[in-house]
């Protein structure tokens, strides 16, 4: 059970580590289920619920003997939502903590705590900077990241007097960013990464550490290996590929077990690996060598000099001493005899050596530039005969282009060594050549120049095959910079390329565009099929893509079902430059019209995208995205199978709905909001009840309409603790009420919404708010829409009698404006109709209103119940009203909605 959606690259690459090793050890595929929850983009109740419910029909008729959770929000998942889900397996726990009350479950937890390398990751980073003296620690403000931290302090004990430690954990994100960006030269930084900064905002770990490998001047040193290749230069890292197999590995064991091991079962957890970015070892100047003898590098260039250095060294000691020797013949003729067998038993070594060498050896005069050496072991190489290619040019074996380069380099490297005879050089080139077949072959050749003994300068090279090391370097970038499943650039190839195509587009001054293309409803496939069959929807989509755009444009896959279309060189004025972007955009939009066959059944899907222009480098590749996502959500929430652009009034709107919903989860927590009651009276003007409506003096923004922040409450779940929060203070205020003689007997009417009453525990929560404040049931009225009969019609009218039981009493608010079913209406225990004010308003002056609400009145009467118009404000409302046969009345005309003690007043004034 996996926190986040699929396509996240540090989760995938633990569920590939889990995989293999299950299927390694025989395990059937279709005995391994990966739920990927998705609760970072979902955390609404609603969802949570939903989720829980299809998790628990999925799995009713299997067996399920184990359950691994990954991440916080997937263990508390587990223990809430997720609590009947297989009760008697073990859960398995990575990447979070266990909480106190996890044991009240009853389910039995093994927990998975990887070994951190703090003290490894600091001993790595001395060795490659000894002058090292300030160590800043990267990390966050969460409580599991402060227990992290405390393990680091103790990690660091032995160097607490000698080093000088700062901790970042209390400071927000930007705050660390401008620190580390003015670090001193002998600081390094070690950096698990921020999950929550000191000010409380939340980000992936990952990101954080990249974000600050691009602008610390120092080097950073992570203890995770995700971030590697991304600017950090490495460390004694945590892989989670092996943490994944480590997972599987403890699975099996438990499996195997017998049930009276279990409890003290332990979770297998990998060795951290020594791993480093060569590239960021050069870039900081540390010295390598230092470094333990299994380290793995990345990015490191190739090098055959060291390992074949003895043998080009013995084949040039061998030329040199034949020359010698030649030269010794002819200056002292009484040694003539011995210098020719010692020339002709040093040559014979050189010449053994040579032929057994798998590497060619070779010897190109640059005087004459012609061969005059080829070892056998190139016919093996390139196919030809050393005896063909001493008589023929390099260019048989080289394209035109390459054989010019390596031409040119000769003969200037031939000519700085004439320049400079005494300075040894070397040089490594890296050339494609063509064998005999016509077959390409990847050569890698160390080459240095000498003079023969008749002063000739002569290049000598040694030259061996690298094609596999060379596919396997081309593997490694495809995995770097491909989605492995579509094969389309990934995330960071795009980034690239996009940051390219704005600085191409601020030469050229024409635009270009991003469309954010999300498929809709793409969780209901893998859920209800399985993901086999999402991916193959996501690989015929990517096929789809590719044809909508020309070859100089990009088609990119994030993850999961979101992909990104990057359009450049399109026109220079804005309106015709939004115009091309716009008929790319409808032919993705057709293109995915054809229904998909998916394993021979077809599904149709649909997508949302959302589309921004740029121009130049004015807004960082981040924002572009953000923008094309924010518009990509407007084009959903405009019904889907759509395309939006980008308006910058998008941005506003969300970030003032962001601050919206965070002023109100403190005004939850500081008791920001009132109630204000408004009255309702009979026909006679005789106050018998109110109407109980919350109202919030927003700081700094004043008093803030309901229709404003109740829409934002609903959607961020916000609404069941203000819900709750309504109805306890509701009941305290009937008791209130009940201690006057002129406001004893007065009714109070609560508006629910439909999410709070789906709620499971929203009849518990009724019921508690009684008791506790000791109210009458029966003055208590719970005012419910029609909108609550969209779902699941049986629960909600089994939820209304067990409160009607209790004496609760229910009116129907808004009737008439959303479902009204009669069949469903006369199984509600209901005791009023409440005509909604949008047809009091025009009562008067439109038939179809009127109409309506005699309708209104005509039903709640024939059904036995009473009917209350709200929204009267005129006396011609009322009589009106009054002379259908209305029995209630709700409005201005009555009076405003006002605090308690003015309501108080007000009634005691009536009586009076």
């Amino acid at each position: 059970m996996l926190s986040t959606g699929f396509g996240q690259a540090g989760i995938d690459s633990y569920v590939k580590g889990f995989y293999e090793v299950l299927r390694e050890n025989g395990v059937r595929f279709n005995r391994i289920h990966i739920e990927y929850l998705d609760l970072v983009k979902n955390p609404g109740e609603s969802y949570r619920h939903e989720l829980s419910e299809l998790l628990l029909h999925k799995y009713s008729d299997k067996p399920l003997r184990a359950i691994v959770t990954m991440q916080p929000v997937a263990l508390e998942f587990l223990l809430k939502e997720g609590s009947r889900l297989a009760p008697e397996a073990p859960a398995l726990v990575a990447q979070a903590r266990l909480p106190k009350d996890a044991a009240a479950s009853g389910r039995s937890f093994h927990l998975q705590t990887p070994r951190l390398a703090f003290a490894g990751t600091l001993e790595r980073a001395l060795e490659l900077f000894p002058r090292t003296r300030i160590v800043y620690v990267l990390s966050g403000s969460s409580t599991v990241e402060q227990e992290r931290l405390q393990d680091a302090r103790r990690q660091f004990q032995p160097w607490m007097e000698s080093l000088e430690f700062r901790f970042l954990d209390g400071k927000a994100f930007e705050e660390i960013e401008q620190e580390l960006a003015q670090a001193p030269a002998d600081a390094v930084v070690i950096a698990p990464g921020v999950n929550r900064d000191g000010r409380g905002q939340v980000m992936v770990p990952v990101d954080s550490i990249v974000r600050v490998a691009k602008t610390a001047k120092a080097p950073v040193f992570p203890v995770y290996a995700g971030s590697m290749g991304q600017g950090p230069i490495g460390g004694m890292v945590s892989v989670l590929e092996d943490e994944g197999r480590s997972m599987a590995q403890s699975v099996l064991a438990l499996l195997a077990a017998a049930s009276a091991d279990s409890a003290g079962f332990t979770v297998q957890t990998s060795n951290p690996v020594s791993m480093f970015d060569w590239r960021q070892i050069e870039r900081w100047g540390g010295d390598w060598s230092r470094l333990p003898a299994d380290t793995v590098y990345l990015h490191r260039p190739p090098s055959l000099w060291g390992q074949y250095r003895g043998y080009v060294i013995g084949a040039v000691v061998a030329l040199g001493a034949l020359s010698a020797l030649t030269l010794a013949l002819a200056m002292q003729s009484r040694r003539r005899l011995r210098a020719e067998i010692d020339a002709r038993s040093s040559q014979s070594r050189y010449q053994l050596l040579a032929d057994n060498m798998s590497d060619v050896l070779w010897v190109l005069n640059m005087d004459r530039g012609a061969l005059e050496y080829l070892s056998p072991s190139a016919q093996t190489l390139l196919g030809h005969t050393p005896e063909f290619l001493l008589s023929a040019s390099l260019k048989a074996v080289m394209e035109a282009q390459t054989f010019e380069r390596f031409d040119a380099n000769g003969r200037a490297r031939a000519q700085k060594q004439r320049e400079r005879p005494d300075e040894p050089r070397r040089y490594i080139d890296v050339l494609e050549l063509i064998r005999q077949d016509g077959q390409r072959v990847w050569t890698e050749s160390v080459t240095h120049y000498v003079h023969n003994a008749a002063g000739e300068l002569v290049m000598m090279g040694v030259t061996r095959d690298i094609s596999q090391r060379m596919q396997a370097q081309a593997e490694i970038n495809r995995l770097a910079f491909y989605d492995g499943l579509t094969q389309l650039p990934n995330r960071k190839l795009l980034q690239d390329r996009a940051q390219q195509a704005m600085a191409v587009s601020a030469r050229s001054q024409r635009h270009g565009a991003l469309l954010f293309i999300d498929l809709d409803h793409f969780k209901i496939l893998n859920d209800t099929r399985g993901h086999e069959i999402g991916d193959q929807l996501l690989q015929q989509v990517a096929g789809r893509l590719t044809l909508c755009v020309r070859a100089g444009d990009t088609v990119a896959r994030l993850g999961g079902d979101e992909f990104v279309v990057l359009l450049e060189e399109l026109n220079e004025e804005s309106s015709r430059a939004a115009a091309e972007a716009k008929v790319v955009g409808d032919k993705v939009l057709a293109a995915l019209e054809p229904v998909f066959t998916l394993n021979g059944v077809e599904h149709a899907i649909t997508a949302s995208i959302g589309v921004t222009l740029f121009v130049g480098v004015a807004d960082s590749y981040d924002e572009l995205l953000k923008r094309a996502d924010l518009a990509m959500y407007r084009a959903k929430s405009a019904g889907r199978n759509g395309l939006c652009f980008y308006d910058p009034e998008m941005q506003s709107i969300v970030q003032a709905r962001a601050a919206l919903e965070l002023d109100l989860r403190r005004a939850l927590q500081q008791g920001e909001f009132v109630l204000h009651y408004q009255p309702q009276v009979l026909a006679d003007g005789r106050i018998v009840g109110a109407e109980a409506l919350v109202r919030w003096t927003r700081p700094g923004h004043g008093l803030v309409s309901p229709a404003d922040f109740i829409p934002v409450a609903e959607e961020s779940g916000l609404i069941k603790p203000l819900g709750l929060w309504v109805l306890q203070t509701a009941c305290r205020q009937l008791v209130a009420l009940s201690g006057h003689a002129a406001t004893r007997g007065l009714t109070l009417a609560v508006h629910v919404s439909p999410r709070q009453f789906r709620h499971s525990d929203f009849v518990a929560s009724v019921m508690a708010a009684l008791a506790q404040s000791g109210a009458n049931p029966a003055l208590l009225k719970l005012e419910l829409t029609e909108n609550l009969l969209l779902e699941d019609v049986e629960a909600t009218i089994a939820r209304m009698h067990e409160l009607r039981a209790l004496g609760v009493g229910f009116s129907l608010d808004d009737f008439g404006t959303g479902y009204s079913s009669l069949a469903y209406l006369k199984r509600l225990p209901l005791d009023e109709l409440k005509i909604d004010r949008s047809f009091v308003r025009d009562v008067l002056t439109d038939a179809n209103d009127a109409s309506i609400a005699r309708t209104v009145l005509a039903l709640g009467h024939s059904l036995g119940l009473s009917v209350i118009a709200e929204g009267v404000e005129t006396e011609g409302q009322r009589n009106f009203l009054a002379e259908q046969g209305c029995e209630g009345f709700q409005g201005y005309l009555f009076g405003k909605p006002v605090p308690a003690e003015a309501f108080e007043r007000l009634v005691q004034a009536a009586c009076a």
